[in-house]
């Protein structure tokens, strides 16, 4: 009986022993694909700090931009502006000198007009 006993606990000790090698063998698997988490996340972490990095630079870029569009829209509104006013300068020379060539032209036939009466005034006096 003791020797059953005996063989029964080497039987057990063995079982043991294999259970803990399976149990050291799923460890170290464990410790592997952790290791292979903490690699992948400090990849992560890497390609997380490179695309903040292009994000700030990005950012800097639209503010460039913005900066550079609100610079061109001023010089459009001058250059418009600028060009309203030669427009309506232009636009009031014209119109003085269409108003000149009128008067002028009324005075012409007011003066053809006066021509035509002395004219009638002077054959009437001649007959």
């Amino acid at each position: 009986m003791l020797l059953q006993f005996m063989n029964e606990l080497r039987a057990f000790r063995t079982e043991i022993n294999e259970r803990l090698t399976q149990l050291e063998n799923g460890l170290q698997q464990v410790n592997g694909r952790l290791d292979h988490v903490e690699s992948n996340l400090q990849q992560v972490n890497e390609r997380l700090d490179h695309m903040e990095n292009e994000l700030q630079e990005v950012k800097q870029g639209q503010a460039e931009i913005k900066e550079l569009l609100k610079h061109h829209t001023t010089l459009t509104f001058e250059t418009l502006t600028n060009m309203r006013k030669e427009i309506r300068t232009i636009t009031n020379d014209t119109q003085a000198d269409i108003n000149l060539l009128f008067r002028e032209n009324l005075l012409f036939r007011e003066v053809e007009a006066v021509k035509r009466q002395v004219n009638k005034v002077e054959q009437r006096l001649a007959n």
